[in-house]
């Protein structure tokens, strides 16, 4: 017991020099070529107060100014989405157009498929609509046919719930995968039906 007891004491004493030697060298380098220290880099002191949450420089204090807090604002302000990044369509042949809209679009249009469709006839929640946007990836030309998708049933084993096929993206940045299909679902369903003329 007292030789462990020994050991961990020689062990924390070492770990202490080694810390204040690393420090000892950092300020030494920080001051030589006017860069920060090791304790002032594991404080986020050199980070700039925007990209660092909850920071405040040293040089401003308490009184931060509401001028500093609008123009931090109005970074967030200036920020918005992109409706229109390039994206692939899902029915083979797959081309490139401008959005997802465009693609669901140009599958609807061109080959009578409808992705959306699919997802109320499989059931599938967000899990099962980034497996099934992976697995069509998978195929020739990041696409599928048609008939392929036709025959889809809710009941495939990769398409469970508990089934981790097909999670890992098939196309790197697929902005088919980041569309928000639930908020897309919530505004076609909000809209009132149009009503027959007479």
């Amino acid at each position: 017991m007292c030789a462990s007891i020994k050991l961990g004491s020689h062990f924390w004493k070492r770990r202490s020099s080694l810390l204040d030697e690393l420090n000892t060298m950092s300020e030494s380098f920080a001051d030589a070529t006017g860069s920060i220290g090791w304790n002032e880099y594991l404080n986020n002191e050199h980070m700039p107060a925007e990209s660092n949450r909850g920071y405040i420089p040293k040089d401003v204090g308490s009184t931060s100014s509401d001028e500093d807090q609008d123009d931090m604002d109005d970074q967030w302000d200036d920020w918005v989405e992109d409706a229109s990044t390039p994206t692939l369509t899902l029915i083979h042949p797959s081309i490139t157009v401008p959005s997802v809209e465009a693609a669901l679009q140009h599958d609807l249009e061109t080959h009578g498929f409808c992705f959306r469709s699919l997802i109320k006839k499989l059931k599938l929640d967000a899990i099962g609509r980034i497996k099934l946007i992976n697995w069509i990836r998978a195929g020739p030309s990041n696409s599928r046919t048609k008939a392929e998708l036709d025959h889809l049933l809710e009941d495939v084993d990769w398409l469970k719930q508990d089934s981790e096929e097909w999670l890992i993206p098939s196309l790197t940045d697929d902005e088919m995968l980041r569309f928000d299909f639930d908020e897309e679902n919530d505004l076609h369903e909000a809209k009132p039906a149009a009503r027959p003329t007479p």
